[in-house]
């Protein structure tokens, strides 16, 4: 694969124009590509394909596009410029993201995309992985009375453990 292009921070940019996107990039070291030259936006799951047009700098080369602002959906979108069609097709990545939001502003985020990434959280456990059931509190009620009644014929401190012993457990199988 080949190596992503620095895009410089100062002169690159993204607005909105309208409904479009407007992209305007910065590159020092573009390779020259075949004709017909576009920029490539992908967010992992689709593709958006806008004309070119390159104009040379003193510092390299500048890129702009635009695109129609209907296909930029929200999320993270990474940059390549693709230069000619069939066999003779070349795809240059760009160390450059594109952030879109309907509720936030265009962003458009040059250098490397960040190597580090924080661990998946943890899946919450419910209560059918636990082997916990949900009794209605109304429930739970009716049958602690209950239990408070077979047990009244008990001598005191028996009927105690036993309410001690049978409350943990409930409290282990209800919860």
């Amino acid at each position: 694969m080949t190596q992503p292009l620095p895009v410089d921070v100062s002169a690159s940019f993204a607005q909105k124009s309208g409904h479009d996107v407007r992209v305007v990039l910065s590159v020092a070291d573009l390779p020259d590509l075949p004709e017909p030259t576009v920029l490539r936006l992908n967010n992992g799951k689709r593709n958006v394909r806008a004309p070119l047009v390159a104009g040379t700098t003193a510092e390299g080369t500048v890129l702009e596009s635009t695109v129609p602002g209907a296909t930029v959906k929200s999320g993270v979108w990474s940059l390549a410029v693709v230069g000619g069609e069939g066999p003779a097709r070349q795809v240059q990545p760009l160390e450059a993201r594109l952030l879109t939001s309907t509720k936030q502003p265009l962003a458009l985020l040059p250098g490397p995309a960040p190597a580090t990434r924080m661990p998946a959280p943890r899946p919450r456990r419910n209560a059918d992985e636990t082997g916990w059931v949900k009794v209605n509190p109304r429930l739970r009620a009716t049958m602690v009375r209950s239990v408070d009644g077979a047990l009244s014929v008990l001598p005191g401190d028996v009927a105690a453990r036993y309410r001690d012993r049978l409350g943990r457990l409930g409290h282990r199988v209800l919860g």
